[in-house]
């Protein structure tokens, strides 16, 4: 039996994801289900801006979202503007996405929202685009499947990781590197035609690509 990999990106009106600043992302780190058809959800947040107006932000969301419970914000650290948060709630189970996945007996190996959408991967022997179709709540944006192989698997736990890790200035410059051959032996680029397709200066690349690799190092020598 062949398992399949889904990429699913997904508006949810009306849910507390709908509401959260535009710059925010996160990823879901744990999910357990208890009695009652009740859903406790734990993500790690980060956010940049200033500390108070985040929080009050993120508690506004979570209030819209009558689905859930209860809720707590915990501060991690931070990182100049950017701000890491703990996030964990209650929240009733039929009316998440992701509650959808479990009644198809998918692994869901990657929960993150991201600029106001639920992006999920997920890895399955049965097909799940219908149960989210019947949800007049949820508006798929984009849905890719492909059968799981070590190359995709990684590149999705990888991304999940840069997503976290990395800026969207850094994601933005890093991919556009990688799609003009900044990487390759030989370059095909230098990084003055990669500053002038980014229309930034030389520095400002340089920079920006040094702190990714200072990110990766650090994460590789924990």
């Amino acid at each position: 039996m062949k398992y399949r990999h889904f990429s699913i990106v997904a508006k949810h009106n009306r849910c507390w994801s709908e509401f959260v600043p535009s710059n925010y992302i996160d990823t879901l780190i744990n999910l357990e289900y208890s009695g009652f058809d009740i859903i406790k959800a734990t993500r790690v947040g980060l956010i940049k801006g200033n500390k108070d107006d985040l929080e009050s932000q993120l508690k506004l969301a979570l209030k819209k979202d009558r689905s859930i419970l209860d809720f707590e914000i915990s501060s991690l650290f931070n990182r100049g503007k950017y701000y890491f948060y703990l996030i964990s709630m209650l929240q009733e189970a039929n009316e998440t996405i992701i509650s959808k996945f479990k009644s198809k007996q998918s692994i869901v190996i990657n929960a993150n929202i991201i600029n106001g959408k639920e992006v999920y991967d997920i890895i399955t022997n049965n097909t799940i685009a219908d149960p989210l179709k019947n949800d007049m709540r949820v508006n798929i944006i984009s849905l890719s499947q492909d059968y799981v192989s070590e190359k995709n698997l990684f590149k999705v736990l990888s991304r999940n990781t840069l997503n976290i890790l990395l800026t969207g200035k850094e994601q933005l410059i890093m991919k556009k590197a990688k799609e003009l051959g900044y990487f390759d032996i030989p370059r095909k680029i230098t990084s003055d035609e990669l500053a002038k397709e980014l229309n930034t200066t030389k520095a400002n690349v340089s920079m920006t690509l040094r702190n990714i690799f200072k990110k990766v190092s650090t994460l590789i020598a924990l």
